[in-house]
This record gives structure tokens, C-alpha cells and sequence, in this order.
């Protein structure tokens, strides 16, 4: 939650250029429909990098736990290297609380990753802050268009840091997840959106970028946060959320983000094992 505030291959393509994952099943609360086209680009190397033994994944208390031991799993398991730092109530609105960009340039320096998973957007439903002098800060409310600006380019800053200068590094953001309140319900769209078209203006410039959209598996437009619903392996609706009907339970988090991003990674180890074993002998 924020800080007090100071004042099995589920992808769809964006203009054929931004990779969109969501989960495959609906419940009795389903959020709006979106379109799945299923399959890659043409060019592999196009969506996967071009070495793949390092994952560093970043992010806030959900990566914490359960989503990072998930994901740590599942990466040691496929026989990755797997390094994770999470921050509880952290994300880019509160660079003054916790300052990912500069965390980020000190991680994959540390580890040169050639995947980075992101967990950040479910705390930033705030004011942001932006700096004024030595240690003071001035909030920007939310609804103001500046917000929005700041915010963007916190996302670009972070794209361009954890994807290199080559930008051949694989990010796998995980988007914010829906939950009660105003400021959720108001704020959780816009940074939906800004995710969605930062990371498709990244792509768009050669990075590898996949984005996890959670926000639309669990919020529908009439009802709000979804608390119940099908997942994989499920024929009826099932709760999502942990006791506190805020955080998602260990079930939800597995569904709708470990396995997600599993799939991807697992996908682009499929491609070059394909490639390796087709690839004609000298």
C-alpha cells in the first residue's frame, strides 16, 4: 500500500509492436474484453533477446511475496540465474520514499541481467513529487495533467535504464492491480494507459518489452475491483483477494501475474532451443 502521501502463450500485439498478456479466463466478474491474437512477430530476435541465463526482477511487497518466490521458482527451476529486490509501498511516484532509477542503474550494473521483471504502478495511485531543492519535495496532485507527464517520464527513465543502451535487455512489466478506493479507481486507468503506451513507444524504438496488464483482469467497469472469479483450472468464480480484500491471494498472484510472465520467459528459451536445434552445422 502507499506511504502516507507528503500533502500457456496468452499475447496480444499492440500495431504489431507492443506484446499485451493477459489471462485466458473470465469469472461472473470479468473485466472488459481484450483482443488476444495469438502467435509472435515474424522475427523471433524481435521479441526475445539474444542471451538468456540472468533475471533480476524488481518491485514492491507483491514481489516481495508470493509473486517473487513464484517467479524465483520457476526461473531456477528453467536453470536462469535469479537475483530480486523488492520495496514494500514503493513505486515512481515517491522517488523521495524510495528512488527506483538510481536502485536500477546500481542492480544491472551489479548483475547485467538479460531479463528484468518489474512489479510497480500498485502503489503510485498519489500525488507525485518532484524535487525543489536539497531534501524538499513539492506534490503534484493527482487529476492534474503534470501528473500525468512526471509519471511518463519516470516510466521512460526506468525503460532506459534497465533495457541498456543496446536496448536488447527483455523487461516483463507487471502492471497495478484494482483495488478499493477513489484514489484506486481514479488513478489506477491513467497509469494503465501511460504502461501501456510508454512501453509501446519503447518497442517501437527496438527495445524487448512484454506488458502484464493486471489492472483489466481485476477491475470491472460497472462493479469495480473484482473480488471473484474464474482462473485457470477453475469452472466456477473463486476469490482472488487476500483476508485483507486488498492484496490478491497466492492463487490470483500465480494466475493472472507469475504465470504470465513465466510463459514469456519460457517462450523465448523454447525459441532458442528450436533455433539451436535447426540451426545447420558448419
Amino acid at each position: 500500500m502507499p506511504v502516507p502521501s507528503p500533502s500457456s502463450r496468452a499475447v496480444a500485439l499492440t500495431s504489431c509492436l507492443l506484446v499485451l498478456l493477459t489471462a485466458t479466463a473470465r469469472g461472473d466478474e470479468p473485466a472488459p474484453d481484450v483482443a488476444r491474437p495469438g502467435g509472435w512477430t515474424s522475427d523471433p530476435d524481435a521479441v526475445c533477446p539474444a542471451r538468456l541465463t540472468k533475471v533480476l526482477a524488481i518491485g514492491s511487497s507483491t514481489l516481495g511475496a508470493p509473486l517473487g518466490t513464484l517467479l524465483g521458482r520457476a526461473m531456477k527451476d528453467a536453470g536462469l540465474d535469479w537475483y530480486r529486490l523488492a520495496a514494500a509501498s514503493s513505486g515512481l511516484a515517491r522517488p523521495d520514499f524510495w528512488d527506483w532509477a538510481a536502485t536500477a542503474r546500481r542492480l544491472v550494473a551489479e548483475h547485467d541481467p538479460d531479463v528484468v521483471i518489474v512489479q510497480l504502478g500498485s502503489n503510485d495511485f498519489q500525488p507525485v513529487v518532484v524535487p525543489l531543492a536539497l531534501r524538499t519535495w513539492r506534490p503534484i496532485r493527482r487529476g492534474k495533467p503534470e501528473w500525468a507527464e512526471i509519471y511518463g517520464a519516470r516510466i521512460d527513465e526506468l525503460l532506459a535504464v534497465l533495457g541498456g543502451g543496446d536496448r536488447e535487455r527483455l523487461i516483463i512489466w507487471v502492471g497495478p492491480y484494482a483495488y478499493w478506493g477513489d484514489n484506486a479507481a481514479e488513478q489506477g486507468p491513467v497509469i494503465d494507459q501511460l504502461l501501456r503506451d510508454r512501453i509501446s513507444t519503447w518497442v517501437a524504438k527496438g527495445g524487448f518489452a512484454r506488458y502484464v496488464d493486471v489492472w483489466r483482469e481485476t477491475w470491472h467497469e460497472r462493479k469495480g475491483p473484482v473480488m471473484k472469479r474464474a482462473l485457470p483450472g477453475t469452472r466456477a468464480a473463486v476469490e482472488i483477494r487476500s483476508p485483507d480484500n486488498v492484496h490478491l491471494n497466492v492463487r490470483a498472484v500465480r494466475a493472472l501475474l507469475a504465470d504470465p510472465v513465466v510463459a514469456q520467459v519460457q517462450a523465448c528459451l523454447d525459441d532458442r532451443k528450436s533455433r539451436s536445434q535447426t540451426a545447420t552445422p558448419m
